[in-house]
């Protein structure tokens, strides 16, 4: 009788703390869908009220919700695989819902094509940095390099376009050199170790051009 008992504490514990963990994983991931509108808002007043080149290479740049996909996995979630992927896809679908959704308020205009255009890259792009914000959390070796040369390479290639499309296509080059200081910066910031700071700065080159082939097709015209 006792041990029945005990059997049935132990059960109900059990399920008290599976309850706990989905309540758990429920809020890390309204707060991360949450933080990505929080984004969206702030990058669609940021290109009208920061200087021209923060404005620039911040606000009106894809690279910089990369970023916020990022560290919004990496310090809301990281619980795992999965989750982090997901959680990725949802904080980048917040920053397009709460960007457009804040110029169809203050502007009156809706996103239209580019809305649907930028949710198409939050579904490819949202996993890929969530995962990457993940690794990078949890340092799981070699893949914490990946994670970093992703976030680096995003950079890099924005660097790489503005810059070598020269002044008939971006009057304003400053954005591209800051996006470049960004992207060589990235690898040294988050590496952990000089040995790991290199590999990823050396692997950011060729995902810069992958990500460049990969916006071709996502982003014609």
């Amino acid at each position: 009788m006792v041990r029945r008992g005990r059997d049935l504490v132990m059960d109900l514990q059990s399920r008290h703390d599976s309850g706990a963990s989905v309540l758990a994983s429920t809020g890390r991931i309204v707060s991360v869908f949450a933080g990505g509108l929080a984004v969206g808002v702030g990058t669609f007043f940021g290109q009208g009220s920061l200087p021209a080149l923060l404005s620039q290479a911040l606000a009106n740049s894809g690279a910089s919700w990369s970023v916020a996909t990022f560290l919004l996995v990496a310090f809301l979630v990281a619980a795992g695989p999965w989750s982090s992927a997901i959680a990725g896809i949802l904080a980048m679908v917040g920053m397009v819902l709460g960007y457009y959704g804040t110029a169809t308020i203050v502007l009156g205009t809706s996103g239209g094509r580019w809305m649907i255009i930028w949710l198409l890259v939050a579904l490819v792009a949202g996993p890929v940095f969530g995962l990457a914000g993940y690794w990078w959390r949890v340092r799981r070796p070699g893949f914490e390099i990946a994670g970093i040369a992703l976030l680096g390479g995003v950079y890099l290639e924005e660097a790489g376009r503005i810059l070598l499309s020269g002044p008939q296509d971006y009057p304003f080059q400053g954005p591209g050199w800051l996006a470049l200081v960004i992207g060589v910066g990235i690898p040294l910031l988050l590496g952990r170790s000089w040995r790991n700071r290199g590999i990823a700065l050396v692997a950011a080159l060729p995902v810069a051009l992958l990500i460049h082939f990969v916006l071709m097709v996502l982003l014609p015209g």
